[in-house]
């Protein structure tokens, strides 16, 4: 007969880290540090579903950053269907959440 196992002789599951919840103004979703992305599920306060690999997030801050004082505003669109206009002040500071969110996955 097999001893029943105790708690402390289970091994903690390896991805403990492996997901984390960021609630942000703009953008809010799950991070996976296994796969290095980022999981959109609101885009303010719109339901949303897309994921972000890092290299693309990345991109997206540079992007953003070079071109803030250029444009006025920038228009995501949510789910392929949605326009969503975001004003300097809502593009600053998606600008600060998407540097967040890069400092935690690396």
């Amino acid at each position: 007969m097999t001893k029943p196992k105790k708690a402390q002789d289970i091994p903690a599951p390896q991805n403990e880290r492996v997901q984390r919840h960021v609630d942000g103004a703009i953008f809010s979703g799950e991070l996976n540090y296994d796969a290095k992305e980022f999981t959109v599920t609101k885009i303010k306060n719109i339901p949303a579903q897309s994921v972000i690999k890092h290299r693309q997030l990345q991109a997206i801050r540079n992007y953003l950053t070079k071109t803030k004082g250029s444009q006025h505003s920038y228009t995501i669109t949510i789910n392929d269907q949605i326009p969503l206009l975001l004003n300097t002040t809502e593009v600053e500071q998606l600008v600060s959440e998407l540097e967040a969110i890069d400092e935690l996955l690396h």
